[in-house]
């Protein structure tokens, strides 16, 4: 009867005891969610970038918008604006042996409005068709030819010449006349 008691005692004391394993299990879940936490905090510290602060200029915001609603004014085909021309325009081509010519005449269109303009377009006549004859004899024959070449070309003399404008700035260029000998 005695190894009766001290089996039953064994058994008690058995289901008494609170077992060890679930603190431990607890603890390693806490210190795994806190090592989790810094390591996210870390990566947002060192990896993550700032947000760029915005410096709000006014001043640049008024010529955006000026700028932005030039472009509508310039897209609008409805409002065909003042024009100049400039006639004769010939160059020899870069080609070998230079037996090929190019005789452009030009209509470089603007704003109605814009009267300095127009004014500045007769004062730099010179300068204008100096910088064009300069640019279209660079060109070869091969580059005068075909209606993607012509667009290259006319965008070209637009940019140049609106570089030496300070008055304003011409909106289109056409051709008036564009013979290739």
């Amino acid at each position: 009867m005695a190894e009766e008691n001290k089996e039953v005692q064994n058994t008690e004391n058995e289901e008494v005891k609170p077992s060890g394993g679930g603190g431990k299990l607890v603890t390693i879940l806490v210190l795994l969610n806190t090592v989790l936490i810094l390591a996210g905090g870390a990566y947002m510290l060192f990896f993550k970038k700032e947000p760029q602060v915005q410096v709000i200029d006014k001043e640049a915001e008024k010529k955006k918008e000026e700028k932005k609603h030039e472009e509508t004014d310039e897209d609008d085909p409805k409002e065909f604006g003042d024009t100049a021309e400039y006639k004769g325009i010939v160059v020899n081509l870069n080609e070998p042996g230079g037996n090929r010519m190019l005789k452009v005449s030009l209509v470089f269109e603007f704003k109605a409005k814009n009267k300095k303009l127009k004014e500045a377009l007769k004062k730099r006549e010179a300068q204008i068709r100096s910088e064009i004859i300069m640019y279209l004899s660079g060109l070869s024959y091969v580059q005068t030819t075909g209606s993607a070449n012509k667009e290259i070309i006319l965008k070209t003399i637009k940019k140049k010449v609106n570089n030496i404008l300070a008055e304003g700035k011409i909106r289109k260029v056409f051709f008036k006349e564009f013979v290739v000998q």
